[in-house]
């Protein structure tokens, strides 16, 4: 593998990693699909080789769209910290003064000393073991950092997402139904089901993406009877009875 597209490689599992963390802080799970993730970072020769990687983001985290963009400073505040417990010991009455040049570091400082693992302050040289860099999303973003890469990934939820992350909750518990069953993966079978009115409509509305993912030939309401499995979905009711083709 090119060196620079195994960089990209592993800066595709830290977005990865980080909109997987995204979704677990607001309680999302990855059956819900996103409207659109952006992935943020200086180096636009980084960004183009992520992008021949973007159908694999797309699947992992289940987002219909990704954006890029190399202008961190819109998301993210970067800046530094000393490390008060091991700085101090080092340079004692120093240290208030030095304290104070190392968190006035600006951004490009602050990637000199990820880059090169230390920096010079008022002669003295500096690691990343005494020196704390640290990130947080700036106010009106979703973003979230480590340092590798950014994220920017937009959780609002609309009826359509919503619908869609139904559909594919209930392709989940049939598939689940199938291997109790003991079915065969390309068994073509019928569902009949019946639900509160959000999940049938959900239902309706992805029958085809349902219909396909079951090998369901035959999709329709109705009531699944003595025989029929019973779940909830999002704390909806939905019942079905699974019949091979």
């Amino acid at each position: 593998m090119q060196p620079r597209l195994e960089e990209a490689v592993s800066r595709m599992q830290q977005v990865i990693l980080l909109g997987r963390q995204r979704r677990e802080e607001v309680k999302i799970n990855l059956r819900k699909p996103m409207r659109c993730l952006t992935i943020v970072h200086r180096d636009p020769e980084l960004l183009n080789e992520l992008r021949s990687l973007e159908p694999f983001i797309r699947r992992e985290l289940n987002v219909k769209n990704v954006a890029y963009d190399q202008d961190e400073d819109k998301y993210i505040r970067l800046y530094a910290k000393p490390n008060f417990p091991v700085l101090g010991k080092r340079l004692g009455k120093r240290m208030k003064e030095i304290g104070a040049r190392i968190a006035g570091l600006g951004r490009d400082q602050i990637g000199a000393l990820q880059e090169a693992g230390t920096i010079e302050v008022d002669g003295e040289s500096f690691g990343l073991d005494e020196i704390n860099v640290l990130r947080e999303a700036k106010p009106g973003t979703n973003a979230m950092s480590n340092r590798f890469i950014s994220i920017d990934l937009d959780c609002a939820l609309d009826e359509g997402l919503i619908a869609e992350g139904v559909a594919r909750e209930v392709v989940n518990r049939i598939q689940r139904s199938r291997k109790e069953m003991g079915l065969n993966v390309s068994d073509r079978i019928a569902v009949i089901y019946r639900g509160s009115e959000s999940v049938v409509a959900a239902v309706g509305q992805f029958a085809q993406y349902v219909s396909g993912e079951a090998l369901a030939t035959r999709l329709e309401v109705g009531d699944p009877g003595p025989r029929g499995f019973t779940t909830t979905i999002d704390g909806e009711a939905f019942s079905y009875r699974i019949e091979v083709a």
